[in-house]
C-alpha cells in the first residue's frame, strides 16, 4: 500500500511538472513568435545582393560597371595566344598555319556554323545605357557630371565597337538600341 501511494504521488508531481513545463513551453514558443512577427527589418534584401532598382546611381557604380564590360573585349596576352598581334593574322606582318579565304574571290563568306553570335556584351550595354541616360536627364545620379558624361559616352563607344567587330564577323544585320528579353 506505501508503495502504490508513494507511486501515485511520484506520478501527480511528474504530471504537474510535465503541465507545468508544457505550458511554459507555450507561453515562450507565443513570445517568441510574437515578438519576432512584429520585427519590421526581417523583409530587407541581404546587403551583399545588388538589388537593379538600387544599382547605376553614382558615379562609382557607372564606373565600375562599365569597367567590367573591357574584360572580354580586346585581345590580351595573358592565355597562350597571339594577344593583339594575333590580328595581324593572314596579313603582310603574319603568317598563320591556317588558310585564309579574305584572298580567294568570292569565297569570303560568313560561316553558318560556329561564328561570333555571343550578343551578352550588346545586351549589358544597351541595359547600362537604357538605365542610366534617363536617370542622367533628371539629375538622378549622385557624383561628377562631367565623369557621368564621360562613362555613358563609355558605354555608348562599347556597343559601337561590339557592333563593329559583328559587322566584320558576320555582316550586315540591324542594330538594336533597346534591351531585348
Amino acid at each position: 500500500m506505501v508503495c502504490r501511494f508513494k507511486c501515485y504521488i511520484l506520478s501527480r508531481f511528474i504530471m504537474k511538472f510535465n503541465s507545468t513545463i508544457f505550458r511554459l513551453m507555450q507561453l515562450g514558443l507565443v513570445a517568441l513568435v510574437g515578438l519576432a512577427s512584429c520585427n519590421k527589418y526581417l523583409d530587407i534584401a541581404p546587403p551583399s545582393s545588388i538589388i537593379p532598382e538600387a544599382y547605376l546611381d553614382e558615379e562609382s557604380q557607372l564606373a565600375a560597371y562599365t569597367v567590367n564590360q573591357y574584360a572580354g573585349l580586346f585581345p590580351s596576352h595573358g592565355n597562350w595566344s597571339f594577344g593583339t598581334f594575333g590580328i595581324d593574322g593572314n596579313t603582310d606582318n603574319m603568317a598563320t598555319p591556317t588558310l585564309d579565304n579574305k584572298f580567294i574571290p568570292g569565297q569570303w563568306r560568313v560561316g553558318s556554323n560556329g561564328g561570333d553570335w555571343d550578343f551578352s556584351s550588346i545586351y549589358q550595354m544597351n541595359y547600362f545605357i537604357n538605365t542610366v541616360v534617363p536617370k542622367w536627364k533628371e539629375n538622378r545620379i549622385l557624383g561628377n557630371s562631367s565623369n557621368i558624361a564621360h562613362y555613358i559616352g563609355e558605354a555608348y563607344f562599347l556597343r559601337a565597337y561590339v557592333y563593329f567587330g559583328k559587322l566584320q564577323a558576320l555582316g550586315d544585320f540591324p542594330i538594336i538600341r533597346n534591351v531585348m528579353s
